[in-house]
């Protein structure tokens, strides 16, 4: 009979119970309910854990990959930005390591590769482009010289 069948009236789902000392004794009945039906005794009584083996670098495993395809001009998308790949690669497709501390490896049949940090989100270029079809070509020179302008000054702080 499953667990949840053999609690009484009450006891079943968490009804009535409103305090976390209501759901401590709750839990002190229906853990020991809960660990009969689903627990196991162990093949070997040692602790069978590995150590680390060296060189593996847990970064690399606990990270979030993506394959993206490198565009023509050697450019990726990824997450709304592209990125220019500035080393050559072969193939069409790369992957995509976002860290667990945040940082961005893209690789090319296991080796990193170079990359400069992205250099537009897709939403600015979209913009941009809207824009620039709206002005002339005097201001589009203009606004073009400001935005590079812009974009030194942000890269120095």
């Amino acid at each position: 009979m499953p667990v949840h069948r053999r609690l009484k009236g009450g006891q079943r789902g968490l009804k009535g119970i409103k305090t976390r000392e209501e759901a401590n004794k709750f839990l002190e009945y229906y853990l020991p309910l809960y660990n009969e039906r689903f627990s196991f005794k162990a093949a070997k009584e040692e602790d069978l854990h590995r150590e680390i083996p060296d060189g593996l670098g847990m970064d690399k495993v606990l990270c979030i990959k993506t394959r993206q395809s490198v565009r023509n001009d050697f450019t990726i998308a990824h997450n709304k930005k592209l990125y220019q790949i500035t080393e050559h690669v072969n193939g069409k497709g790369v992957i995509v390591e976002e860290r667990t501390d945040g940082s961005m490896l893209i690789t090319y049949n296991g080796r990193s590769l170079k990359t400069p940090s992205s250099f537009a989100s897709m939403d600015g270029i979209f913009t941009m482009v809207q824009d620039v079809i709206a002005m002339t070509f005097e201001h589009f020179y203009e606004a073009v010289q400001s935005a590079m302008i812009q974009r030194a000054a942000s890269a120095h702080q």
